[in-house]
């Protein structure tokens, strides 16, 4: 499934560009796709509230993927960036700054998640706006993590 295609339309209202450098062939890793599709999408739609607050001209978010040990995407943004004090707990279940539109449990369910398949979900510091790097370790025949899924 092509997340940018599902959310095509919000991106089009929100006049928010994606940028995307995408590998070319990246092998599958472990982990259900459509867990992995929420947490990509959650990551994205992150994004796009914290670009509320840039100029609709400007609006940027750049999705990357590369291999290093790891299968690796990352979802940058040129919004605001977040603040020392709420990058330390942008993790914990239930904690937001947007008390009237958030529950707070998005990057916690999605950290969560990329555990289970003993990856890791983490925000990687910036001069401007936010990047979240998304790890995940690669399928290999025969090696079992918490799920017996695979997707590409």
């Amino acid at each position: 499934v092509d997340i940018l295609q599902i959310i095509k339309d919000e991106l089009a209202e929100n006049f928010i560009m994606v940028k995307t450098n995408l590998a070319e062939q990246l092998p599958p890793v472990y982990g259900t796709a459509i867990q992995l599709e929420e947490v990509i999408m959650n990551l994205v739609r992150n994004a796009m509230v914290a670009l509320q607050s840039v100029p609709e001209s400007d609006r940027r978010i750049t999705l990357t993927t590369y291999e290093e040990d790891y299968v690796i995407l990352e979802v940058s943004d040129n919004g605001p960036g977040i603040p020392q004090e709420i990058a330390e707990n942008i993790f914990e279940a239930f904690y937001t700054t947007k008390r009237d539109k958030s529950l707070g449990i998005g990057l916690a369910l999605a950290r969560r998640v990329t555990e289970l398949f003993r990856g890791s979900l983490k925000l990687v510091p910036s001069a401007r706006g936010a990047t979240f790097q998304l790890k995940l370790h690669t399928y290999h025949e025969g090696k079992r993590y918490y799920a017996d899924f695979t997707c590409r």
